[in-house]
């Protein structure tokens, strides 16, 4: 039974009573007051501590206990104060000083089942008073003034020897609200201030270690809510609070896996993952973000963000893999990928650089960018779109797009190559920039084959080929200069290079492929007008300094069935009153040797008759003329002009071939005439001389001259003159003479 003696009314209110009557003693501790239950047995006066080798026997049930307190006090604020209690150990000169003890009692029967160890129960004192607080609860060691430590505080929850139980726990527990605008009560666990140069205290969470098991987890959860936000976690490193010239930094958060030594074991992992929601809203998000700098003046950077899995051992082991992606979906999108550099206002903004590292005895590393597919029926799979940085001024440029290939003995290839398709292929699209300013030009698009700087090199092709298909027709190769609304279209230039000091420039060669029925057509065309003349065709060869001109030859394929291949030359026709287009060929100019001739040869017949030359004009509209035909050799300033030869050729076996001069029928006036006239001369040689010789006959008679004036149907026929023109001043006209020769 417990007894409480009275406090007499002249003690003070924190004095010690000691009662010899009573077997046990009421003795208050600072700032307590649950009852701290310690054996104590009062013997003469005073307090003597009742060992566990003095307990009495179990069978004697349920031992005394002990009640340490001061008595109540009811007194006012200055005068009603109760009284405290004090234990402490006595102090030591030379050696150790004495231990303080708090020991409650042990279950020492084996044979019971179900049974634990007293507690002890360490509570302060509540407050009634209107905000008033409840007492602290303080452990303090004692301080090491000369060099030494000071002392620890441990606190260790006892071994637990059974088959299946467990470890006990230590709780930390703050105190509960029940008032409104109110603040649960915190935990705060701090390492000690280190003075001066010193460091501040460590805080250390250890799980428990296993010998053949898994070791304790740390879970830190923040408080949970029914309706407003949850709590935060933060983890923060230390930080300066004091500006100084010396280079600081502030603290760290280091979150480490936890290290394997075994031979095929793996280190453990770390998981961040965003807060779960079981109702309509939206999971927690994961924020990696660096620190920034506050202040923009001084010139320091915000700090950067590095991900990287750490190096592989020395063997044959591979670094490990960095995964960024996101959640699967059912019914909604699966979440984007971003990432993008911060915007600036005055410096550059960053870069992002994809970099696979180099390998020493491997092939080198891929970089793969695919977008999603899809297997919706005509859904379309996900785009890649690389654009290059725009800019939001008149006065700025855009950024470039350059894709190239790596450099080595043989460079890597560049091939950009549109999908396969079950239906219609789709189209490969290189687009100059267009331009909205004025006076400025789109962008041209410009393709170059690889140079090379070495002899006997050749630099790269560039070859366009059209699809190729199995049973129709390949694909066309479609060059299109740029069209105009209002004014001139584009041109379209194909043209090879000068060459160097010891070269010759590269030919240009248009031609369609063999067939095995046709070959394809080559048609060189300018387009048509509307409102002026149509566009030229020119063929011309360039200049020679040392050199004679390029020929320019048009030549039909050879034939094995059918007429051979025609070469059309063909003037515009014209609906206006200043004529059709006109023909003109004229030979090269000689500046210091003879011009250049204009020959005219029919085909070769090599076992029949040899093709026509027809020279002719078209027949005359409802209103004209036909047109005339002259032949002339040109004039010449120091020698003969050239002669004008008609000859037939040669017949081995029949009759050479006649030469006619026939003048067309017509329907009114007299019949056109045919004129021979010999040349004029104003040398003392004499005028040309007109001669008319039949052919020769070496067997048979020789050919005949007939004269044979024009018929007339229904009146006279037409005279034959034969006369000498008049002689001129110092003169005679000349004679006629008739008869045959020998």
């Amino acid at each position: 039974m417990l007894i409480i003696p009275p406090e007499p009314p002249d003690a003070e209110p924190d004095s010690i009573i000691i009662a010899p009557e009573f077997p046990f003693l009421l003795v208050p501790v600072i700032n307590f007051i649950s009852p701290v239950l310690i054996p104590l047995l009062a013997v003469n006066n005073s307090i003597l501590p009742l060992s566990k080798e003095d307990t009495p026997d179990t069978n004697a049930g349920k031992s005394g206990d002990v009640e340490i307190g001061t008595g109540f006090a009811s007194g006012t604020e200055d005068i009603g104060i109760s009284g405290s209690v004090r234990i402490s150990a006595g102090d030591a000169m030379g050696g150790n000083a004495g231990d303080l003890v708090f020991e409650a009692g042990s279950n020492i029967n084996e044979g019971s089942e179900g049974r634990k160890g007293g507690n002890v129960d360490i509570l302060t004192g509540e407050s009634s008073s209107s905000n008033g607080n409840g007492g602290d609860f303080r452990v303090i060691t004692g301080s090491a003034h000369n060099g030494g430590l000071a002392g620890n505080i441990i606190l260790n929850v006892g071994d637990s020897n059974g088959a299946e139980s467990n470890g006990g726990n230590i709780t930390l527990h703050a105190g509960d609200v029940h008032g409104t605008a109110s603040i649960g009560g915190s935990v705060l666990v701090s390492g000690g201030f280190g003075a001066l140069e010193n460091s501040g205290g460590h805080i250390l969470l250890h799980g428990g270690d296993s010998e053949n098991g898994q070791g304790g987890e740390i879970n830190i959860d923040a408080g949970s809510t029914s309706l407003g936000s949850g709590a935060n976690v933060r983890i923060s490193g230390g930080d300066i609070d004091m500006a100084s010239d010396i280079d600081s930094t502030g603290g760290h958060v280091i979150l480490s896996g936890g290290e394997s030594n075994a031979e095929t074991a793996i280190g453990g992992n770390i998981y961040l993952y965003g807060g779960q929601t079981n109702s309509d809203g939206v999971g927690g998000s994961i924020i990696l973000q660096s620190g920034d700098s506050i202040d923009s003046s001084s010139g320091f950077s915000s700090g950067y963000i590095s991900i990287l899995t750490s190096d592989a051992g020395l063997s044959q082991g591979d670094s490990g893999d960095i995964l960024i992606q996101s959640g699967k979906t059912i019914k909604g999108h699966s979440g984007s990928l971003s990432l993008a550099t911060g915007n600036t206002i005055e410096g550059t903004a960053g870069n992002i650089t994809l970099n696979v590292g180099h390998s020493v005895g491997q092939v080198g590393g891929d970089i793969n960018i695919n977008a999603g597919n899809t297997e919706t029926a005509n859904a379309l799979s996900g785009n890649i779109n690389i654009a290059s940085g725009s800019s939001t001024t008149s006065e700025g440029n855009g950024g470039n797009l350059e894709l190239s290939s790596g450099n080595g003995l043989v460079s890597g290839e560049v091939i950009l190559a549109v999908g396969d398709s079950v239906k219609t292929g789709s189209n490969f699209t290189i687009v100059g920039g267009a331009t909205t300013g004025p006076n400025a030009n789109g962008g041209a698009i410009n393709i170059y084959g690889g140079s090379t700087t070495q002899d006997n090199s050749i630099g790269g092709d560039i070859v366009l080929h059209g699809g190729k298909t199995a049973l129709s027709t390949g694909g066309s190769i479609n060059i299109l200069s740029g069209n105009s609304e209002s004014t001139t279209s584009g041109n379209i230039l194909i043209s090879t290079v000068n060459s160097g000091i010891d070269g010759n420039s590269g030919n240009v060669e248009i031609k369609s492929g063999s067939g095995a029925q046709h070959s394809g057509n080559v048609l060189l065309s300018s387009g048509a007008s509307n409102n002026g003349n149509s566009g030229a065709l020119n063929v011309n060869t360039g200049s020679a300094t040392q050199g004679a001109g390029g020929d320019i030859s048009l030549v039909v394929g050879d034939g094995t069935s059918g007429a051979g291949g025609a070469v059309t030359v063909s003037a515009g026709l014209s609906t206006s009153d200043v004529g059709g287009g006109v023909i003109n060929i004229t030979a090269g100019t000689g500046t210091v040797a003879t011009g250049g001739s204009i020959s005219l040869t029919s085909g070769y017949g090599a076992s029949s008759t040899s093709g026509n030359i027809q020279i002719a004009t078209s027949n005359a509209g409802t209103a004209g003329v036909s047109g005339g035909i002259t032949i002339n050799s040109g004039t010449s300033s120091a020698g003969s002009s050239g002669a004008f030869n008609v000859n037939t050729g040669s017949a081995t076996q029949g009759a050479g071939g006649d030469i006619s001069l026939v003048v067309g029928d017509g329907t009114s006036g007299a019949g056109g005439a045919v004129t021979v006239s010999a040349g004029l001369s104003t040398s003392d040689v004499g005028g040309g001389v007109i001669n008319i010789t039949a052919g020769t006959g070496t067997v048979a008679t020789g050919g005949s001259i007939s004269l044979t004036s024009g018929y007339g149907a229904s009146s006279t026929s037409g005279n034959i003159q034969i006369a000498t023109s008049n002689a001129g001043t110092a003169g005679v006209s000349g004679g006629i003479t008739t008869g045959c020769t020998t």
